[in-house]
């Protein structure tokens, strides 16, 4: 997972997702969607950031439908109601 690659034993970012996932607050979601809506996440989404995509994707899976990010490059106001409109998801930004 995203988690288990990019956090390391010692960082603060790590001791907060072990506290989040001790307390059960971490749900894993499926990246595979329809076919109808994954074209239309690769047209939405640039191919330069194939990550984006799956973030999308598993937003889209989730019972939430939402997405928070801090990366405005793909996920720009302009896209957020097109998002909005063609996935059912929020989208917060930090």
């Amino acid at each position: 997972s995203e988690y288990r690659k990019h956090l390391i034993h010692g960082m603060l970012g790590y001791h907060c997702a072990v506290a989040i996932l001790m307390a059960n607050r971490i749900k894993e979601y499926s990246s595979n969607t329809p076919a109808h809506i994954s074209k239309k996440i690769n047209q939405c989404i640039s191919n330069k950031k194939p990550r984006d995509k799956t973030f999308l994707k598993i937003a889209f899976n989730s019972i939430e439908k939402l997405l928070i990010s801090h990366d405005e490059e793909d996920f720009q106001k302009t896209k957020r109601p097109h998002i909005k409109k063609t996935f059912n998801i929020m989208s917060n930004f930090i």
